[in-house]
């Protein structure tokens, strides 16, 4: 009898984690990100040259307009209707968040049996988990985003590679190198992940093995997509040089420790709180992540690991150390931090019920994950959604009606939002970068500088620009030489005469 009130108690548990997921997607208003809308501009971009990738986007003018974007996933897409798109987005990290634990769990079931309890506290705790539902650190939770499906295809890659560590099966290390040659083929940071994995397992390991696999992984990116996937991965390269030698001097950094420290003794918890979760990567990492950094804590008798477990510890090892490097001088350049642990929370959650770890840390992991998301939930609904959405909508129907023939966006990364099928003045399109124009253009990214606005409409013969008024710098830009024909609470909308 108390087996089954057991039971039923995680079972309730893992439909309310199932219902505080699905929730903000019915209840909320939740705008599109600028990365959301960069998306399904490249969607729509190849939708309109016969599913193909073009080699250049023919409307982006100013700098470098190369389509060198990881396209799988959008050429994948392309073939959808875009109003399908457009909806099945904010639900797509959902669905690839299930099929990852579910996928998971029914392998720790075949092989490691787990209990039926354990069973859904996972299936709970992933769900909902800090590091991949919180919103104000970036769109993945509630928008259409290749960095939810290449998850998916890292967590099947890593699942058959335990599959094949378990039974020596050729065929199934062929389908994790597929699905990870297919995420590779999806997302630039895929690449850098799968890159920097290589490189620590053959130096933990002693073994040329990991680069073999790597070597059979980019084997089937060129099978599978070979014309795009040099094009993808020579503008990766140039991108990642450009901002290693001039991109990071854009970036701000953001750590603040010794205000931090004049926070906490001036016991301002309110601001300090602040800075910790919003502004310093390092202390928003371990938040996010803590059952993570927890679960290392705990392990100290490596000795007695299988093989399965052993190769799982090594995955987390090298994406905190990843996490721990990325914050820091030139390798910033290599992906935001907090991704290198993202990535990785498939082999926590496998490490986290394949080891005797207590009831009570899983426990823990569960209601601090609930309570985290009641925290999400509670700055998602006092974002006032609907008021950004509005004034997005706003602005859009007001430029359809208008002959735009040249869009400047003021905050250049919102062009997406608002580009449809206009011409669009941008600093650089995907990863071209070209240096020279790069400071002309922006103040600093995502900013369009104020002194150069004037000069860049007359040179690329722009017709409407467009501010935000909710940006700092917006009480800069000098307008005169153009009719405000526009305006709310968060956009103005100028015509240049």
């Amino acid at each position: 009898m108390i087996y089954y009130i057991t039971l039923l108690f995680f079972i309730i548990f893992f439909l309310l984690a199932l219902y505080l997921r699905i929730n903000p997607l019915i209840r909320l208003y939740i705008p599109i990100s600028t990365d959301e809308a960069f998306h399904f501009y490249y969607i729509n971009l190849i939708q309109g040259n016969n599913n193909v990738v073009p080699k250049i986007n023919q409307l982006a003018t100013g700098g470098p307009n190369f389509c060198t974007y990881p396209s799988f996933y959008h050429r994948l897409l392309s073939y959808l209707p875009s109003k399908f798109i457009k909806k099945y987005g904010c639900f797509s990290s959902f669905v690839y968040d299930c099929t990852s634990i579910v996928f998971l769990t029914f392998f720790l079931q075949k092989y490691r049996i787990i209990t039926i309890q354990d069973f859904f506290i996972m299936l709970a705790t992933f769900l909902i988990f800090p590091s991949l539902t919180f919103q104000s650190i970036g769109p993945r939770a509630y928008s259409l985003t290749p960095r939810n499906f290449s998850q998916l295809l890292c967590t099947l890659g890593y699942v058959f590679i335990l599959m094949y560590l378990e039974d020596y099966n050729i065929m199934i290390l062929q389908l994790g190198a597929i699905c990870l040659s297919l995420s590779l083929l999806s997302s630039k940071f895929t690449v850098q992940y799968v890159s920097f994995m290589t490189i620590g397992f053959s130096f933990v390991y002693l073994s040329p093995y990991p680069l073999l696999l790597f070597l059979n992984i980019v084997a089937w990116s060129f099978v599978l997509d070979r014309k795009n996937f040099l094009s993808q991965i020579k503008g990766q390269i140039l991108h990642s040089h450009w901002y290693i030698l001039e991109g990071i001097k854009f970036i701000e950094e953001r750590w603040e420790w010794i205000k931090l420290l004049q926070l906490l003794l001036a016991f301002d918890l309110r601001q300090a709180w602040q800075l910790i979760m919003f502004h310093n990567p390092v202390t928003r990492g371990i938040i996010l992540n803590l059952p993570f950094f927890l679960l290392l804590a705990q392990i100290n008798n490596i000795a007695s690991f299988d093989s399965l477990e052993y190769f799982s510890l090594v995955i987390i090892s090298i994406s905190v150390f990843l996490w721990s490097l990325t914050q820091f001088s030139i390798f910033r350049a290599f992906g935001e931090p907090e991704r290198y642990l993202e990535f990785s929370i498939p082999a926590f959650f496998y490490l986290f019920y394949s080891l005797p770890f207590s009831n009570t840390l899983k426990a823990f992991a569960l209601f601090y994950s609930l309570a985290f998301y009641a925290y999400n939930l509670y700055l998602m609904n006092k974002a006032k959604t609907f008021k950004t959405y509005q004034s997005i909508t706003e602005a859009q129907s007001l430029l359809k009606s208008e002959n735009v023939k040249n869009l400047l966006c003021a905050t250049n990364n919102e062009t997406y939002l608002f580009a449809e099928k206009h011409n669009i003045l941008v600093g650089f399109f995907i990863n071209n970068i070209y240096s020279d124009f790069y400071h002309f253009f922006y103040e600093k990214y995502p900013d369009v500088n104020p002194n150069n606005l004037k000069e860049l409409c007359s040179r690329y013969k722009v017709s409407h620009i467009l501010i935000n008024k909710l940006r700092k710098i917006s009480v800069k830009y000098d307008t005169s030489f153009g009719k405000t024909i526009f305006e709310n609470d968060i956009y103005k909308i100028i015509r240049v005469k």
